[in-house]
């Protein structure tokens, strides 16, 4: 797996369906991950004829669903490159399978305020 210090890269690897990982987040192609916990912030979903449909998992404070300042940006990075109707609300990705249930959801107001 290709190795760098810039997560753009690792968006657009996965946005290209290769892999390839950074110090905060990595890709198998398949699904993109943010941090040590694994979290699948996107994921690449086959169709039968070939194609594929990206879902993106909306961890955001917009969305109800905020881990961190980071995976936020990563959020918001994949948005940008994604048809609107393809972000998908976390609370109802749960009810359904697609997000695992056990997720720590972050306080956006909880934070240095030299980050903010």
């Amino acid at each position: 797996m290709r190795f760098t210090k810039d997560d753009k890269q690792v968006i657009q690897s996965f946005m290209d369906q290769a892999e390839m990982k950074s110090f905060k987040c990595w890709t198998d192609g398949q699904s993109l991950f943010y941090g040590k916990a694994n979290l699948r912030i996107a994921e690449h979903v086959p169709h039968q004829d070939g194609g594929a449909t990206t879902l993106l998992y909306d961890f955001t404070q917009r969305g109800n669903a905020f881990i961190d300042r980071h995976s936020q940006w990563m959020v918001y990075q994949v948005k940008n490159m994604i048809p609107r109707q393809n972000l998908v609300n976390v609370h109802d990705a749960q009810q359904v399978g697609l997000v695992e249930d056990d997720i720590q959801f972050g306080d956006p107001y909880d934070t240095p305020s030299r980050t903010r």
